[in-house]
């Protein structure tokens, strides 16, 4: 008589992790364009019907990423302890600045704005029209934030 053989133990969180992992990924590497759930089951691994049990189908899985994109937002907005600004102005400053970096540093959150805003100079490096293919750019781009916030409040 043959043993029965095992079924593998199922786990809903750490599959709903490598789902939202992979759909990040493929949202990402590709944009909305290969976007689907089938790439995100075949990257996450999995059947393309757990998308849709766990998250109610792509629409559910896209606010599932919103919801964590805002989460790492707030974390990384927060993640470095200075202290209190002094006024208004000094935190508008921190948050924009802050919002620029974390925007720099997460290639789906451009994936996300490129869509929204259909920049189509995505593969240029540039952003609305400016060029951001540089570190020298990047800083063209936080001292003209810094001189818009303080010429505001005329600090």
């Amino acid at each position: 008589m043959t043993a029965p053989t095992a079924q593998p133990a199922r786990d809903r969180p750490r599959t709903e992790a490598l789902i939202r992992a992979a759909a990040r990924d493929v949202l990402a590497e590709t944009g909305f364009q290969g976007f689907g759930v089938n790439a995100v089951a075949r990257r996450a691994g999995c059947d393309k019907q757990l998308i849709y049990r766990y998250f109610g189908g792509l629409e559910g899985l896209v606010d599932a990423i919103g919801a964590d994109l805002a989460t790492w937002l707030e974390d990384s907005l927060a993640a470095a302890p200075t202290p209190a600004p002094a006024s208004y102005a000094q935190l508008s400053e921190r948050l924009i600045l802050g919002f620029l970096d974390a925007f720099r540093a997460n290639r789906l959150v451009q994936q996300i704005a490129l869509w929204e805003l259909a920049l189509s100079a995505a593969a240029t490096g540039a952003f609305a029209g400016l060029n951001l293919s540089t570190d020298a750019d990047w800083t063209r781009v936080r001292e003209t934030a810094t001189a818009v916030i303080r010429g505001a409040y005329r600090e």
